[in-house]
């Protein structure tokens, strides 16, 4: 069994990749650290090479790329962070297809499931977005999400384990870093109820969107057609669904059929609007088209 640890050289990374290896003779598996150079500051090199060197030093596999050597499809039109995100998870996806992993790690802790439950709902997202990082999404696994940073940091430093300072991450430009620096410490000087009560929201947040995606799964059986090992999507049976489901029908269906895709706002709009309307082909992706057919959608990958 083989995992691949997104190895940033940050202290999360770092504290992910020394308890995983501390785990390892336990259960036995293999594991290969994956570094990415976004090329987004001149740094980059450098937490390469700290990398590199950490991974020698607990006798780790190693595989480092840069971001102009990733086989992007859309690189244009995406927020930093979004493009970012596209390039770590092509990367490290595309390592554990070469090593035939069990599993991708990624040393997310508590506080960024905070940063990110207040990033979405700025952004407007829908329960899914507020439910925030799951501990297990497919490949991914994100074995720190209850590990505060500070006992991140103690763990280190216990360890004697040093790591990369990314100076960009004080930067309040960013809406991350000003939700980190600014709108928590707020809200925990407004009320000292704040970590308990976030703790209970978000608790509630991720019941109730693993109920609606049961009822979503429930409803996909009812609008979708088999034919020949396709999954046909009846234009009839969709619309008649509550609006409400409509965006998480259309993932799943996305989903089951193996089309890459970036769920955003503006995706699903124009997706729906297609659906409603009566044209005969639409362009979803560089490799992958919609279809009708008279009251049928097929996905369809280009040859």
């Amino acid at each position: 069994n083989s995992i691949i640890v997104g190895l940033s050289g940050g202290p999360d990374s770092v504290a992910l990749l020394s308890l995983l290896h501390t785990l390892q003779p336990h259960y036995g598996y293999t594991l290969i650290a994956a570094s990415l150079d976004h090329q987004w500051r001149t740094e980059g090199a450098e937490e390469i090479a700290f990398c590199r060197k950490l991974a020698e030093q607990l006798s780790v596999g190693f595989i480092a790329k840069k971001a102009e050597d990733i086989p992007l499809a859309k690189r244009t039109g995406l927020t930093k962070e979004e493009l970012g995100r596209a390039l770590r998870r092509t990367f490290f996806e595309e390592v554990a297809k070469e090593y035939n992993a069990q599993a991708i790690a990624l040393g997310h802790h508590y506080n960024d499931q905070q940063e990110t439950f207040f990033l979405r709902m700025i952004r407007g997202a829908t329960v899914a977005g507020l439910a925030a990082m799951k501990p297990k999404n497919k490949l991914y696994i994100r074995p720190l999400l209850t590990c505060t940073k500070d006992e991140l940091i103690a763990y280190l430093n216990d360890q004697s384990l040093s790591f990369c300072t990314d100076r960009s991450n004080e930067d309040t430009v960013f809406l991350r870093n000003a939700i980190r620096h600014t709108i928590i410490p707020a809200f925990k000087e407004c009320d000292t109820r704040f970590e308990e009560s976030f703790k209970k929201t978000l608790t509630r947040m991720q019941e109730t969107d693993l109920y609606l995606d049961r009822v979503a799964r429930a409803e996909l059986d009812k609008i979708i057609v088999t034919q020949e090992s396709t999954l046909l999507l009846n234009v009839d049976s969709f619309l008649a669904t509550d609006t409400f489901l409509h965006e998480r029908l259309l993932i799943l269906w996305l989903i089951k059929e193996g089309v890459p895709f970036i769920p955003s706002t503006s995706f699903f709009t124009e997706l729906i609007r297609f659906i409603k309307g009566n044209g005969a082909h639409h362009q979803l992706h560089p490799d992958w088209k919609l279809a009708r057919k008279k009251n049928l959608l097929s996905l369809t990958k280009n040859l």
